[in-house]
């Protein structure tokens, strides 16, 4: 009988540990994130790795929209899409904010889908709800968005995503993704922002500096140096809010084109080495 009783006991505590590893640290279904984890400048580019750890990879069109190619309206409502996307993956989650690249909030979320997904932060930021957690390979949430108001030009959605199998850390796979949409009959700040880069000095000797504006890029910047015939002699991604220092001691003297990109836009300044 006690032999019995004892075996019961550690069959039950088995149980237990089971249990407490499946639902425990490792697999409980959190009811959304934290606020100020989109991986937006005006978050400080914080993201699920705070949490989860490892490193985030940026991916395009994660977040989708039914705004017009031409632009927004403003004071206008529409439909926001955030896909979170990882194949034997079975639970997803995410974060996302209409922002300006400063963090302040750009129009207003509402939400259509109480069961799985919630505003935090003031409705600053939308997440999902514990109910809206599991998948197979995928997960998608809706959410509309009533845009701002006229003269507020372009806006970011940031988004942050993360995934894992059965709630396990060691499969954690964190994502970042934008959109940017564009007020109707205005130009975007993002290409504003590429022509304002400023190149010195110019002409140039030892070296050139690149400084990006921090108001406006908040997509990867990448430069590129080229030849005067076309010839490509440097690539570097500068990242966001910061500067690339080139040196040109290398350099003939001569003209040189410097071509910077972020997203679909770009501008060409030429550069005069001594």
């Amino acid at each position: 009988m006690k032999k019995n009783i004892h075996t019961a006991l550690i069959a039950f505590s088995a149980l237990i540990f089971l249990a407490s590893f499946n639902e425990g640290s490792f697999g409980k279904r959190r009811d959304g994130t934290d606020a100020g984890y989109t991986g937006s400048p005006g978050d400080s580019l914080k993201n699920c790795t705070a949490c989860h750890g490892g490193a985030a990879m940026t991916v395009e069109g994660w977040v989708t929209s039914n705004v017009p190619a031409e632009g927004y309206t403003p004071g206008q409502r529409y439909r926001i899409r955030a896909r979170n996307l990882y194949l034997g993956h079975d639970r997803f989650g995410f974060s996302a904010s209409p922002q300006h690249p400063d963090g302040r909030l750009l129009g207003s979320m509402i939400i259509t889908d109480s069961l799985r997904t919630k505003l935090i932060g003031n409705d600053k930021y939308i997440t999902y709800r514990s109910a809206g957690v599991d998948g197979v390979d995928s997960n998608v949430w809706e959410f509309d968005w009533i845009a701002p108001p006229a003269g507020t030009r372009d806006v970011i959605f940031f988004a942050a995503f993360n995934s894992n199998l059965m709630g396990h850390k060691w499969s954690d796979a964190t994502y970042l993704s934008t959109l940017r949409v564009l007020e109707k009959g205005t130009t975007s700040t993002n290409e504003l922002g590429l022509k304002s880069v400023h190149i010195f000095p110019n002409p140039a000797k030892d070296f050139i500096q690149i400084d990006v504006p921090v108001w406006a890029v908040t997509s990867p910047v990448i430069a590129e140096l080229y030849s005067i015939n076309g010839q490509l002699l440097l690539h570097e991604n500068i990242g966001i809010n910061n500067r690339l220092d080139l040196e040109t001691l290398a350099l003939s003297k001569g003209v040189y084109l410097i071509k910077i990109m972020s997203g679909t836009n770009l501008v060409v300044k030429k550069v005069f080495i001594e």
